[in-house]
């Protein structure tokens, strides 16, 4: 079902931004796999029942709990978004802040993984199920991937373009639940633990300056303004009005209660966060100018390592810096070749794709139009339903258009959109961008995983971004080339995105942080690949530079499913099922890339 609510009126959950890298700084039945896509896990399939085995599954399970509670325990952030009821995990205490940062605590942190990895250590492997042993895989990974990246502390960037904390914090917490008393005392601690928070990470970022490795001075002017441009919100700060608003829904307050917590709102938001932006401003102003080199990492001593340490991780896929190049150079003439397959198609394509609008109508339009679109193509979904809620206007120049709400780990049935009016009034893709974030997307990637019971609770809640990524570009390719509109008009514009917004940025990353390429050889190795224009070049260089994982994660999860998919196929030939590749290929849960092949592939 859906239906429209007003915002900040439902449990809403988002996978918090510090928790997008590995250290805490940073109604109907479930549905079956089906027989037919191969060894799927299953959680009595190792054969093994002594004992033993028993002791071995319960040790796993406990690991995996601890692994949970401490990761998403991390900040009252993480604790309210990825959890409906903490209770039923064990979990009795609200952590009050926004998480520890320093040296200290990352130092605490690698020792804790370092302990989890001992206790994985003392299970015998061989006596899991093979449900079980993802999850040990997924555990572990992720575990020593957090411990190597203890040797490159000062490289982490907690304000980087688009995505830094200046930038995602104030968003995130309007999408924190206020639902009852405990919510607001939460809510309200968190923005008044703004101060401390900003005055670590003023802190880190003066130590990065003695160090020498500073952002560049672009980095520096885009803190800057960001940070003036919330302050200059002022009265008008959506910080002020949606907490209000959702303050008044809750009929259980008193008049007096209301405006008592409407006040210390705002004095949180005057008395703390304002000047915690004001700290963070004047400090990244004053340090501005020391940033050592405007080259990208490879650049700095011990700069290429760790690039290609991070590349590793935020690849889901443990691939190498020239793993990741090859690939990257794979899936681009692939994609270089169904565009060409398109323009022989159809001669008019490129035309007509440059005036086409990707759109049915109405939201209810599109939304309705996708879930007819799948049927007989996807895996059925279990019964669930979407709520869409809609911005308040003073947020509408910081969202896009749509996105979905990742739901709590323990509930999969209320799912919720994100929908910025003024944003789709202008867009000539919303098919598209509700393809991405709702089916057969993101939305219908967790509703379909959350509800299979034999997936780790640390793996529900991984910090997988390629691989959750990849799927839903590959869901945009699917709608892009299976919709009503013309589909060598779709592949078009498909192809065309993932190349020039994706693919390409990419390479350039690799070739300016690992290799070392300058701006020139930037716009050389564009050209040669059919991009030639200095501004384009100016850009990719600079995003390189500035935030060089960002579009990583999206282009090695799109190359590295679509690699998976083709092999699978080609390995069946005529045989090939895709609803039941679909279905085996979810039936893991959320997973690294090279884990999911072993399986798949054999």
């Amino acid at each position: 079902m859906t239906k429209f609510v007003k915002p900040l009126c439902l449990l809403l959950a988002l996978c918090a931004l510090f928790l997008s890298a590995c250290t805490p700084f940073g109604g109907a039945a479930t549905p079956t796999p089906g027989a037919d896509a191969g060894a799927s896990p299953s959680p009595g399939s190792s054969g093994h029942t002594s004992q033993a085995a028993k002791d071995a599954a319960e040790a796993l399970h406990a690991v995996d709990l601890d692994l949970f509670t401490l990761y998403t325990c991390s900040s009252g952030v993480s604790y309210q978004l990825w959890m409906v009821d903490p209770s039923s995990f064990g979990i009795t205490e609200a952590p009050m802040t926004l998480g520890m940062t320093g040296v200290e605590a990352d130092n605490l942190w690698v020792s804790d993984c370092q302990e989890f990895i001992g206790r994985l250590d003392g299970i015998d492997y061989d006596l899991l199920n093979e449900a079980d042993k993802l999850s040990y895989d997924i555990m572990r990974r992720f575990l020593e991937d957090c411990v190597s990246q203890g040797d490159y502390y000062y490289f982490d960037e907690p304000l980087v373009p688009y995505t830094g904390v200046h930038s995602n914090l104030p968003m995130t917490m309007t999408y924190l639940p206020l639902e009852d008393s405990e919510d607001i005392d939460i809510y309200l601690a968190l923005l008044e633990d703004f101060g401390n928070y900003f005055d670590a990470i003023i802190e880190f970022e003066r130590e990065k300056s003695q160090r020498g490795l500073f952002m560049t001075d672009s980095a520096a002017d885009m803190v800057i303004e960001s940070c003036r441009d919330f302050l200059d919100s002022g009265a008008n700060c959506f910080l002020i009005g949606t907490f209000d608003s959702a303050i008044d829904e809750l009929d259980f307050l008193s008049d007096d209660e209301a405006a008592l917590y409407k006040q210390r709102n705002l004095d949180a938001v005057f008395d703390i966060v304002f000047p915690a932006y004001e700290r963070l401003e004047a400090c990244i102003a004053s340090l501005k100018g020391s940033s050592t080199t405007d080259e990208g990492l490879h650049a700095y001593e011990g700069g290429a390592d760790y690039f290609a340490n991070e590349l590793r991780i935020v690849s889901c896929g443990n691939l190498s810096v020239s793993e990741a190049y090859a690939l990257l150079d794979d899936c681009y003439t692939k994609l270089m070749s169904d565009m060409q397959r398109a323009m022989s198609a159809n001669p008019s394509s490129v035309d007509e794709y440059a005036t086409t609008n990707f759109t049915l109508g109405s939201v209810d339009d599109n939304i309705r139009y996708l879930r007819e679109l799948i049927e007989g193509t996807y895996p059925e979904l279990p019964a669930h339903e979407v709520d869409y809620v809609l911005i308040p206007d003073e947020l509408a120049d910081f969202v896009s258009p749509a996105a979905y709400l990742i739901p709590p780990i323990d509930d999969a049935y209320h799912n919720t959109i994100i929908l910025n009016p003024s944003s789709i009034a202008e867009s000539n893709s919303l098919l598209l961008t509700l393809a991405h974030e709702g089916y057969p997307g993101h939305l219908y990637q967790y509703v379909y995983q959350r509800n299979l019971d034999h997936v780790g609770l640390f793996a529900g809640v991984a910090p997988l971004t390629a691989y959750s990524e990849g799927w839903s570009q590959a869901a945009e390719e699917f709608v892009y080339t299976n919709s009503s509109f013309d589909r060598w008009v779709g592949s078009v514009a498909f192809t065309n995105s993932m190349i020039t917004s994706v693919i390409l940025p990419a390479i350039a990353s690799i070739g300016v942080n690992a290799y070392g390429w300058d701006e020139t050889a930037v716009f050389n190795t564009l050209a040669q690949l059919g991009m030639p224009y200095g501004d384009y070049a100016n850009y990719v260089f600079e995003l390189a530079v500035d935030h060089p994982m960002y579009i990583l994660e999206y282009a090695l999860g799109y190359a590295q499913y679509r690699e998976l998919y083709d092999a699978c196929r080609s390995a069946a030939g005529s045989g090939f099922d895709r609803i039941a590749f679909c279905e085996e290929y979810l039936s893991y849960g959320p997973a690294y890339f090279d884990m999911l092949a072993e399986r798949m592939l054999g």
